[in-house]
């Protein structure tokens, strides 16, 4: 599938209806402010003329202040529900492959539930479980070797892209996530490979030339 291809197609008949029915509170309270704001500017010019009352001023503006907040609220509410309404049409985030797909036709479904899952051949997460004794020496952005057990010289280089915060209780190992970009048509989601961390990188060693022993 390609990025915003729609997956599925959420029945939306009762997003519809609350966004119609929030589209007409919003109108009505934009018609009541509209209405307000005439009515301020003839008491505005009353107040001028001294035909009433500073008091009754200030109460049709408060009048119109407080109208201007429930339209600001309808306004948010209108938005609300024409974003669901948009979400009722699944998409596909990226262009990829869909792995696993765990609704039919007919199903219902909850809002946060997982409708498919997909996976992408361009770009992929590698878990690598590192031991324990290692972990104050892991860091985001170290080096990753990575490549598959019958391809040794075939190697591909990632990056650390997050340290998990926890220790497996069973097997004492630390997970890393190691982004690589662009990874070989062959490794596929839930695959194995072999991967290793370059902790430390040295350009050279210098020796100066007293510390050579010469021997005949």
């Amino acid at each position: 599938v390609g990025e915003g291809d729609v997956l599925a197609l959420i029945d939306n008949t009762d997003h519809e209806i609350q966004l119609r029915r929030a589209q007409a509170e919003m109108r009505r309270i934009q018609i009541l402010v509209e209405q307000k704001q005439r009515d301020v500017e003839r008491q505005r010019r009353l107040h001028e003329n001294g035909h009433i009352p500073r008091l009754l001023l200030e109460d049709a503006e408060a009048e119109l202040a407080a109208l201007t907040e429930e339209l600001a609220a309808a306004r948010s509410d209108y938005q609300s529900a024409e974003r669901r309404l948009e979400r009722t049409s699944v998409r596909a985030p990226y262009d990829g492959v869909i792995a696993t797909r765990a609704v039919s036709e007919g199903d219902f479904v909850e809002s946060g539930e997982v409708l498919f899952e997909m996976t992408t051949n361009g770009a992929l997460q590698v878990r690598v479980p590192l031991p324990e004794a290692a972990s104050d020496r892991l860091e985001a952005g170290l080096e990753v070797r990575l490549w598959q057990g019958n391809r040794p010289d075939d190697i591909h280089v990632g990056s650390i892209g997050h340290v998990g915060p926890r220790v497996d209780e069973e097997s004492r190992s630390v997970t890393v996530i190691a982004d690589i970009a662009d990874a070989p048509k062959g490794w596929r989601s839930g695959s194995s490979i072999n991967a290793e961390v370059v902790l430390e990188v040295r350009d050279s060693v210098v020796l100066p030339p007293e510390s050579v022993v010469r021997r005949p």
